[in-house]
Formats: structure tokens, sequence, C-alpha cells
């Protein structure tokens, strides 16, 4: 590195007016039943940003000449310095994004497959706004407007998934606790070769519900009345 660099000030500065960035986004779509476990669905979506911080050089040169050559003799700091880039953070940077994606679902007892298609385009003024990278021309921002590093034209997206199954009715909502509680109960029984020891019918009297009957009695009603 040369002496001449070690000497040049390259401050950074902050714009006073700077604000929070924001973001619009909206999108439509329409569904449609294609028979009885086919569904297709197609929707647009669209954004747009505004206030995005940006990075741009305020002392480029211009026919190889810089606006501010040096520092004034009355700063402060560094006076008479060889003045360099001057680097301000401000929020004049904007982004558009488009994109429209058709999904086609089809659904097969448990499984749900689904496969979507997305054409997408995203612009802006400068995509690498959090890594001090300024633009190439800070005089005209927006002459920067282009493709985004980050653009993904086209998508493709095929998502088989497993869904849990759900009874079409009591009866059959009951059949299925009653099989999961047999599953269980067959868990903690020995095997079927011990089916007629004693510890399996000890585990069956245990795990069998208790019943309460009523004490019978036999007698004149007439005669316990008096």
């Amino acid at each position: 590195m040369r002496v001449r660099d070690l000497m040049t000030a390259k401050p950074i500065t902050v714009d006073p007016e700077l604000h929070n960035a924001s973001l619009r986004s909206w999108n439509v779509n329409v569904q449609r039943q294609l028979g009885g476990s086919v569904a297709a669905m197609v929707v647009y979506y669209g954004s747009r940003g505004t206030d995005l911080r940006i990075s741009r050089n305020l002392n480029q040169p211009i026919n190889g000449v810089r606006p501010y050559p040096t520092v004034s003799a009355a700063s402060p700091i560094q006076p008479g310095a060889t003045l360099g880039n001057i680097t301000q953070a401000e929020s004049t940077g904007f982004s558009r994004y488009h994109a429209v994606s058709a999904t086609v679902s089809k659904r097969s007892r448990d499984l749900l497959f689904d496969t979507s298609y997305t054409w997408s385009k995203s612009l802006d003024t400068n995509s690498l706004n959090s890594s001090n990278f300024n633009v190439q021309d800070g005089y005209d921002i927006s002459n920067q407007y282009g493709l985004s590093d980050f653009d993904a034209r086209h998508r493709f997206v095929r998502d088989p998934r497993q869904q849990q199954h759900r009874p079409r009715s009591e009866e059959e909502a009951e059949h299925a606790a009653g099989h999961r509680e047999q599953q269980t109960l067959d868990q903690h029984l020995p095997h079927e070769s011990e089916s007629r020891s004693p510890k399996r019918r000890t585990y069956r009297k245990l795990l069998a519900p208790r019943r309460r009957t009523r004490q019978q009695k036999i007698g004149d009603v007439r005669a316990r009345d008096q």
C-alpha cells in the first residue's frame, strides 16, 4: 500500500433524511376443483419496495476530477488531506417484484401431491446494499435499476406430502379409536403363545373394566314397608 493511500481520507456518512424502508405486496388467486381429487390454483404476486437503503459515492470523479479533492484547511480533522470516496448511506433505493404461479394438487388416500411452476422477475437499484457496495453511478440512482442479483426467472417444485387420515363418519372414528386401543393393549400383553397362561388371564382381569351390579333383594314389599 502506498503512503499516499494512507494519507487519503475516505469518510463514511449517513443521510440526515434517512427513512425506514417499506414494502407493499399484493396477490390475486383463482382456485378451481377439477374432479373429486384434483384441484388447480393460479396466483399473481406483486410487491413494491421504497426508501430502501443504498450506498453511493458523493465524491465520484466527473471526467476524472473529484468534486471535493481535499479536506478544507479550516477542518479540525486532517486539514488539507486528500479526499477519496465519500460513502453515504441513504434511503433512495427501490425495487419491484412480479410473479405468476400455477399449482396442481392431487389427493390419493393419505398422500397429497403438489406440483407448481413459478415465473418471476425481480428488479431493484442495488441488491448488495448491506455490503457497503456503492452503485456505479452515484449521481443517477434510477439508472442503476435492473435485474436483482437473486433473480430466479423459472422455478419448478414437486412436493409429495403425507396427510393424516380423517374418518368419514362417527362409526369409522370409533372403529379407528378401538383399533388403536387394541394395538396399545397388545403391546403390553404377552405374546399369543402365552394366551393360556395364568399371567395372561391376570392381565386381562386387571385391565377389564369393573362392572357394578345392583344387589337383588327378594321379599314382600309390604313387609319391608311395615
